[in-house]
């Protein structure tokens, strides 16, 4: 996004956590200011989906103990 000159920049999130981590950054100056962060309500069963994959994810990139 950085190198496009286009009217409107949007990065949506579904997850509170993350656009909550991006924000911090761009409230940091990490990210520029014309990049809109949004948040999508995923419908529930959807959301469920997402969240499983989620946890799996981070199963597999966790080092074991």
């Amino acid at each position: 996004m950085l190198g496009t000159e286009c009217p409107r920049k949007v990065l949506v999130f579904t997850g509170k956590t993350m656009l909550a981590k991006v924000q911090a950054e761009q409230k940091a100056g990490r990210l520029p200011p014309d990049i809109q962060c949004e948040l999508a309500e995923l419908p529930s069963d959807l959301a469920e989906i997402v969240q499983k994959i989620s946890a799996e994810s981070v199963r597999e990139v966790t080092p074991l103990p």
